[in-house]
């Protein structure tokens, strides 16, 4: 059943997966055990859909450590599961935004992977996927194709082009792609994801949208506007529809959406997006989440485009100080927004 779970959740059906999933975790412990391997097993799919829909992480990352914590208790610390129940535990860390702590979780876990399992084994892979996936985030762009490419490789030969990790790495590359402004090698790159995917997994699947989402921001990028506003639109419905219309993945594509219209100068549908998507971000993720304060830094620019200078540097202030207060004064968030507040003060001294 626990196999079945995980099937369901990679088909995007969380809601049957997790209470799937749920049904196993309670059986298994009532008749035998909460340290059976059932039991265990059952905790570390629940856990993979909690992460899958990025919630509930916290939650998620303690089941994942009783998971590998008693798997090390039973089996060793070198045994298959427990460097599986590692991978994974790291995997929620990145879900969390916490990628310095992933990378040093990550680097062990491989160590251990490469010796007991060897480097072509799919958990050793996975693993070297998301290294690779820490590194994009914490800004080692170069660092990251390079791990992408030659993960890529071993996948496919050895697990195929359409298994779920190797689509996974492939999306990761484009994203990676996307940080370097490479736009023709992501665009390149999304197509073939596309391409995959949407045989495998169909238009409305995770990965699909994730790879059309690299695709539309390869054509804003480019040029190609016009396009770019057709995909983003496409993907709001179809993330809408999969995910729901109040998840963060569907707001980032109505931010993008409404740069979009931005760059094409037409900033009053620019700014009724921005308001709508920083609206839903302030009802569900709260005035003071990193997501909500950037709906706001988005909206000070739209602003600033329409004329409107004194109410985008009062917004853009309220930002600054958010992020500082969320964040950090070293965030690379806060960073940059301070950067361009200090640069709208100096001209407006002018």
């Amino acid at each position: 059943m626990t196999s079945v779970a995980w099937k369901l959740g990679h088909l995007v059906n969380y809601a049957e997966a997790e209470k799937l999933s749920l049904v196993v975790l309670n059986t298994a412990r009532a008749k035998f055990g909460s340290e059976s391997p059932l039991a265990l097993g059952g905790m570390a799919a629940m856990s993979e859909t909690y992460r899958d829909q990025k919630k509930l992480l916290n939650e998620a990352v303690e089941m994942e450590e009783y998971v590998m914590n008693v798997r090390k208790k039973l089996l060793g610390e070198n045994n298959p599961l427990v460097v599986d129940s590692m991978g994974n535990l790291a995997l929620t860390f990145i879900a969390q935004s916490k990628p310095k702590e992933a990378k040093v979780l990550l680097l062990r876990t491989i160590d251990i992977a490469e010796v007991e399992l060897g480097g072509e084994h799919l958990i050793t892979l996975t693993c070297k996927s998301a290294l690779a996936d820490c590194y994009r985030r914490l800004e080692s762009y170069e660092e990251a194709e390079d791990l992408l490419c030659d993960t890529i490789q071993t996948l496919a030969s050895h697990h195929g082009l359409e298994h779920p990790k190797t689509l996974v790495a492939m999306i990761n590359l484009g994203s990676t792609y996307q940080n370097l402004h490479a736009w023709q090698d992501a665009e390149e790159c999304s197509l073939r994801t596309i391409e995959v995917s949407t045989r495998v997994y169909g238009l409305d699947h995770i990965n699909t949208i994730a790879s059309s989402a690299t695709l539309a921001l390869s054509c804003k990028h480019q040029g190609r506007l016009d396009d770019s506003i057709t995909l983003f639109l496409d993907l709001i419905e179809r993330s809408s529809r999969t995910l729901g219309p109040e998840h963060d993945e569907t707001l980032s594509h109505m931010c993008n959406l409404a740069s979009t219209y931005q760059y094409h100068q037409k900033y009053d549908q620019a700014e009724e997006l921005q308001l709508r998507a920083r609206e839903i971000s302030e009802k569900t993720l709260g005035k003071e989440h990193k997501y909500t304060i950037t709906c706001s830094n988005n909206l000070a620019w739209i602003w600033r485009c329409q004329g409107r200078k004194k109410e985008a540097l009062e917004l853009l202030v309220e930002c600054v100080v958010l992020f500082k207060t969320i964040l950090g004064n070293d965030h690379p968030h806060t960073v940059s927004v301070t950067k361009v507040l200090h640069g709208w003060l100096e001209e407006g001294s002018h």
